[in-house]
């Protein structure tokens, strides 16, 4: 039974349009017959029962269509006509594609259990939109495309890959259920996306999930979170990334949160691990916090971040320095090659022009790919090497080019040419570095993992430092001095 709830004619220029709100009881593939003017029907009411054939019917003639309810609908399976083939379209399904690019601007969807097919609004002019509880399954791209919708709230439903792709006017996302799946591509290029409620809810972040989210600054990992997938923030807007109490993270993808403008900060749990290209490009990032123990610093993992400092990176057991990991990482003047280092790759530490030295910790020369320090200039830069292995890098390949130091492990042991005259000794807590004839303009003292623990521009021939508070056995001092020259020192104290 078909009901016109209004009906009125408006004056155009070349004739009337007739405009209907309708309220319709229907059984399945029926509707068709109870409509006599599809094309006038802007607002439409449903109950009873749908199928296929109904669905084709709004879509293809009730052009005008802006409001939907099909809150009392139920959906039958459609057989298709194909020998061998039945229910092509299933029950409680809305079909796939069935509303793709239409003006529909708001749907209230049945209140029992139904899903929604692949592309089912794909491109339509929806503007809000709310996944009730009787949802099941969203398909694929089931509202790529929907550059009017604004609002989307999610209490329910399996989501499929990109079902809100290129949503550009979609402003917030809400969501209710408990152990929420992002596959891939559910976000990328919703450039207008600022707010996600709920996100502590998520367990998962699909491939390029919130990939051109340009507008996306904030955002709250939950600790149930267990995956991030490749690229999922890539081009993003966050500012800050914080997982360190995100204990259930054992996966972040390659490039997961690369070439983003805005990031400052990041912080890794110590369950998770550095990936391929993680940070690329992120130009004023300023802190990296890792917990966990790398092994690796992965391809272009900090490459072309020109406002990282040292981030403590090669702490721990790394064994490789991955192919232009660190290029470009301009802001890190000191570097420790850990023991445990086997092999530098390819542009590891290309155009790393703030380099002051380098001191290898290894007894065994690491392997090393091409141009690893290109655009170096490594004749002003200090590279100390374990004793008696002077010969072995002043002559080796790209090691050479760098000055050259032969640390001792003697107290008050002096390290550089022609630098007979630096000193450096403890009187208790106290380290004592002294030289006459120069200047010492910088000086920092690390440990032997590389950790900085004291720094300062002195600019005088002595300098004292209270170590009381550090109670590691074996220091290393550099000290740059007034006429240029870098020299380094290797002193335990008793």
């Amino acid at each position: 039974m078909a009901k016109y709830i209004f009906s009125f004619l408006v004056a155009a220029a070349f004739g009337t349009v007739s405009v209907s709100a309708l309220d319709v009881e229907t059984t399945a593939g029926s509707l068709s017959s109870q409509v006599t003017n599809p094309a006038g029907v802007t607002e439409l009411k449903l109950s009873g029962v749908l199928n296929a054939d109904d669905f084709k019917f709004i879509d293809e003639s009730m052009t005008s269509l802006k409001s939907l309810d099909l809150g009392n609908v139920t959906i039958a399976a459609t057989e298709c006509n194909v020998p061998g083939m039945t229910n092509a379209y299933p029950a409680n399904t809305i079909p796939a594609n069935a509303f793709g690019g239409s003006k529909i601007e708001s749907v209230v969807f049945p209140t029992s259990t139904f899903s929604l097919g692949d592309g089912a609004f794909a491109g339509s002019a929806i503007k809000s939109l709310t996944l009730p509880l009787s949802v099941a399954n969203v398909g694929d791209g089931c509202f790529s495309g929907c550059t009017a919708l604004e609002s989307v709230t999610v209490a329910n439903g399996t989501l499929g890959v990109g079902v809100f792709a290129g949503c550009s006017s979609l402003a917030t996302i809400s969501f209710s259920l408990p152990n929420t799946a992002i596959p891939a591509n559910t976000f990328s290029n919703c450039t207008a996306l600022s707010t996600v409620s709920g996100s502590a809810n998520i367990t998962s972040i699909g491939s390029r999930a919130f990939a051109d989210c340009t507008s996306l600054s904030s955002f709250s990992f939950g600790r149930s979170l267990r995956s991030i997938g490749e690229e999922a923030f890539i081009c993003s807007g966050l500012t800050a990334v914080d997982l360190s109490n995100v204990t259930a993270l054992k996966e972040i993808g390659a490039w997961a949160f690369a070439r983003m403008p805005q990031l400052e900060s990041l912080k890794m749990s110590s369950s998770s691990q550095l990936s391929e290209g993680m940070v690329f490009d992120c130009p004023v990032l300023k802190e990296f916090v890792i917990s966990g123990q790398a092994t690796e610093i992965p391809d272009y993992a900090f490459a072309k971040n020109t406002s990282l400092g040292d981030p403590g990176l090669l702490e721990g057991a790394i064994v490789r320095i991955g192919n232009h990991s660190m290029h470009g990482m301009s802001q890190v003047q000191d570097v420790s090659l850990p023991e445990t280092l086997e092999e530098i790759g390819d542009g590891a530490m290309q155009n790393m022009t703030g380099l002051r030295s380098i001191t290898v910790n290894s007894d065994a020369r690491p392997a090393i790919g091409k141009d690893v320090w290109a655009g170096v200039e490594q004749s002003q830069v200090n590279l100390v090497v374990p004793k008696g292995q002077y010969s072995d890098y002043s002559t080796a390949d790209q090691w050479c080019n760098f000055h050259v130091l032969d640390v001792s492990n003697s107290v008050d042991a002096v390290i550089g040419d022609q630098l007979d005259n630096l000193k450096g000794r403890f009187v208790g807590d106290e380290l004592q570095v002294s030289i006459s004839g120069v200047e010492i303009d910088e000086i920092a003292v690390y440990d032997p993992a590389g950790m900085l623990l004291v720094s300062g521009e002195p600019v005088a021939e002595f300098v004292s430092l209270d170590m009381a508070g550090f109670q590691t056995r074996v220091y290393i001092v550099n000290a740059r001095l007034s006429d240029g020259r870098v020299a380094s020192l290797k002193i335990a104290k008793r």
